[in-house]
């Protein structure tokens, strides 16, 4: 089988990740003005020849090459006289509805830490400078924080490298920036995003020290924001702000997915705390069915929806957000199951959609497409008038490839469910794996198109659409739970030709991705990675899995832990000649839970 890994595809960094508008890195100010070359030539004043993504230069002398956009520095006095026309300006509303202006003049020239992956593997770490749209954030009176300066530099971590991580969307209007504006006036949403990314920072510090975690200052502010959500649950009118709930829980999540202890008993307890409020707050979703509604709280600079009267409290419609967030946990709770994790939200979420879909449509896919649909309108709700016309352009060419994101969350639930089955040895599986399999070939025949094609999608300075990265990394969950699926209902037989097919499928986008973003792509795969390194043959291929899982453990705890089951696993199938089931490994105490 031809090496994927021998494709030849010329591409640039994705610019779009790393917009001028939001920072710019700084560099030597006295560098040439040359206007495509590489920072890293330009920096030493040599002459470059502009290959991208890495110059031949750098290549051979093993520096990181560097093309992200910057903005140049003006000249003039880096301290401006009072009321001169260069003097910074009084505090104004941003864009997206935040604040600009400092909160005091030891926060204004705070900077944050941006930390990247070049496409050799290796972290480059820069501070980063913010411009005049993006300032530290002035926190409004509203959401009551007292924050300090390792605060503010985690929540421009935030906004800008773990938002870039998270989604590919333009951080300034992506989802990541709706849970920031919830946070500026809701008290619990700002304690997670401190601890979230104050928490990856000083990861992120630690591997590059070998060290461990020194900063208490994340943990205090998790543990502050589950008291007030403990606090939130026993007042009713507060549960009517449940934006602010799903926006906090899902932080939650990904704190415990990421920096959580290796039982998994905190994720555990927030799914089960999730799929408890939707089955008392919401036990029908048919207002799905009507018209789409934005977001209910005034905070976020759209006009507000009447409250509802006091005796319909208990069934508040959803709002945009709301339901794109389902989206988000239908898929991570599917990821939790795959480990024997999760399942609660999902299964609570397919007995509420039974309400929503026809009657003769018992397929819950389709159901999870009418959330997916509610939530269409979430980003020009939100910013009205001001969403840019592009976003907007972007959002309908990326609308369908989301469309199978969703599904493919589904159809990873479905195939955990149908493994845990098997795995207990329960009745009725023959009528089970039907069923997923004739799920799989519906998702597969809507969207033949994209799959046909993904592989054959090239990105360059002149077409660097959010789209083919979109592509690259949904398509190959597709495939990988087609090799799930396969794998647990032919665990005694070799591979076949769908198989080999889904991971040529695989490693083939998967290589691409990596020479686009580096590990910032792999961290938006692991599952996929993670499947094709169980399922393959190909030692070149299984060897470059397990180095970019060896390079993600820098991120989190989930990925280390990925990492050596992944190669106990492959190790044992090795030796015995025959697949070696991973539930038998994670129950016998040895390993470590952990979700990718």
């Amino acid at each position: 089988m031809d090496s994927p890994m021998n494709s030849d595809v010329q591409g640039s960094p994705d610019e779009s990740t790393a917009s001028p508008e939001l920072f710019h890195l700084g560099g030597n100010r006295h560098a040439p003005r040359s206007k495509a070359g590489c920072w890293t030539c330009r920096g030493k004043k040599v002459k470059c020849d502009e290959v991208r993504p890495s110059c031949s230069r750098c290549v051979r002398l093993s520096r990181d090459c560097d093309y992200i956009p910057r903005q140049r520095k003006k000249c003039g006095p880096r301290r401006p006289k009072i009321g001169s026309r260069h003097s910074p300006k009084a505090p104004t509303e941003m864009d997206d509805g935040s604040l600009g202006g400092s909160i005091s003049s030891s926060t204004s020239t705070e900077g944050s830490t941006e930390r990247r992956t070049s496409t050799n593997g290796s972290l480059i770490t820069r501070r980063l400078q913010v411009l005049s749209d993006l300032p530290p954030p002035t926190i409004s009176a509203a959401c009551s924080l007292v924050l300090s300066s390792q605060d503010h530099e985690a929540i421009q971590h935030f906004r800008t490298s773990f938002a870039i991580r998270q989604h590919t969307k333009n951080p300034k209007y992506s989802v990541l920036s709706i849970i920031f504006r919830l946070a500026e006036s809701n008290a619990m949403v700002m304690h997670m995003v401190t601890a979230i990314a104050g928490q990856e920072i000083s990861y992120l510090e630690s591997s590059e020290k070998d060290g461990v975690l020194e900063s208490s200052r994340p943990a205090e502010h998790y543990g502050d924001a589950i008291r007030i959500l403990a606090d939130t649950f026993k007042n009713n009118e507060a549960i009517s702000d449940m934006d602010s709930i799903l926006a906090t829980l899902w932080l939650m999540m990904q704190y415990e997915q990421r920096f959580g202890d290796g039982h998994g008993m905190g994720l555990k307890s927030h799914l089960s705390g999730l799929a408890a409020v939707l089955r008392t707050k919401y036990p029908a979703l048919s207002d799905l069915l009507g018209a789409g509604r934005g977001f209910p709280s005034a905070s976020l600079g759209v006009e507000s929806l009447p409250s509802p009267p006091s005796d319909s409290l208990e069934r508040t419609p959803l709002s945009t957000f709301a339901t794109r967030m389902l989206v988000w946990f239908s898929s991570f709770d599917a990821s939790a199951a795959t480990y024997g994790l999760g399942g609660q939200v999902n299964s609570s979420l397919t007995q509420l959609l039974s309400q929503v879909t026809d009657e003769d449509e018992d397929n819950p896919i389709r159901g999870y497409f009418k959330v997916h649909q509610h939530s269409n309108s979430l980003f020009r709700t939100v910013w009205g008038e001001s969403y840019p016309q592009s976003e907007l352009l972007d959002d309908l060419e990326n609308r369908e490839i989301f469309y199978l994101f969703g599904s493919c969350g589904q159809l990873r639930y479905m195939v955990a469910d149908l493994a845990r089955r098997l795995y207990h040895e329960k009745d009725g599986a023959e009528e089970q794996i039907a069923a997923v399999e004739g799920a799989i070939r519906l998702v597969g025949r809507k969207h033949a198109e994209i799959l046909r094609v993904a592989t054959s999608l090239v990105s360059d300075e002149h077409n660097q659409k959010r789209l083919i990265s979109n592509v690259r990394y949904i398509v190959p969950n597709f495939h990988a739970t087609v090799l799930q699926f396969l794998r647990i209902t032919r665990f005694d037989k070799g591979l076949d030709e769908r198989q080999r097919l889904s991971l040529r499928e695989i490693m083939t986008l998967a290589f691409k991705s990596f020479k686009q973003e580096g590990d910032t792509a792999m961290m938006r795969i692991t599952w996929p990675l993670f499947m094709a390194g169980l399922e393959t043959d190909d030692l070149l291929h299984r060897e470059w899995i397990l180095d970019r899982f060896r390079n993600l453990g820098r991120f989190g705890m989930n990925y280390k832990r990925a990492f050596l089951l992944l190669e106990a696993v492959i190790d044992q199938q090795e030796r015995l000649g025959e697949r070696v089931n991973m539930l038998d490994l994670l129950d016998s105490g040895c390993y470590e839970s952990f979700v990718v």
